[in-house]
């Protein structure tokens, strides 16, 4: 495993997309507890349809940040980010394929930040640290790149969506304040998710930071 100044930090681009695709399918999207609780990481194709046009759509932005291990050359890690206008909201025309559920979801949680009060805000979409790599500060580090670059595009507020534990408490560690929650136990919803499939992980919580 790499030492702490052998892991190389830098902003992702549009030439990255395949890795960062193929990372988000072999990794992270087989961890995620709304996407196994889904179903969505049994046919998982990343690179395709809804999903696809959202992860290029980040990579284009400036925003996102990868981790390297300088002796592997392996992507160990990631941070997909992109600016949200209030006043030129984004419609995508793509079909969200496997990911249905996972977005229904998704969306009803963070839909909840503009009821703040800004016009800019920075969307950290997809956050993901090899599993061997754990517990290095590789999120932190990743966090806090983003933020600096979404501030310096005029971002007003970053926000989240947690679905488990441990993102949970990296964010709680930077200042991040917990807003609207989804209590998939809880009557009053039609979310379609196996809570035996997602390792204890019951909510899912919208976290968010005025910036800088």
């Amino acid at each position: 495993m790499a030492a702490e100044d052998e892991i190389e930090y830098f902003f992702l681009k549009e030439g990255d997309f395949e890795e960062v695709v193929s990372f988000l399918a072999e990794d992270y999207f087989q961890r995620e507890p709304i996407t196994l609780g889904t179903g969505a990481n049994e046919e998982c194709q990343p690179g395709k349809g809804r999903m696809g046009e959202d992860v290029r759509r980040c990579l284009q932005s400036g925003l996102s940040v990868g981790a390297r291990d300088r002796k592997t050359k392996q992507l160990i890690g990631l941070r997909v980010s992109n600016l949200l206008d209030r006043q030129k909201p984004f419609k995508s025309t793509q079909p969200r394929n496997e990911f249905e559920e996972v977005y229904r979801i998704a969306e009803h949680v963070v839909n909840h930040v503009f009821e703040e009060e800004a016009d800019k805000f920075l969307m950290m979409f997809l956050l993901s640290v090899h599993k061997d790599y754990g517990a290095r500060g590789i999120a932190g580090r990743m966090i806090k790149m983003s933020m600096e670059a979404g501030h310096a595009q005029g971002a007003q507020i970053a926000f989240t969506c947690i679905s488990n534990v441990l993102s949970g408490k990296v964010f709680e560690k930077l200042g991040f304040r917990k807003g609207f929650t989804l209590e998939y136990e809880k009557p009053g919803h039609d979310f379609k998710v196996d809570l035996t499939k997602m390792h204890g992980n019951k909510v899912a919580y919208l976290v968010m930071k005025e910036l800088p």
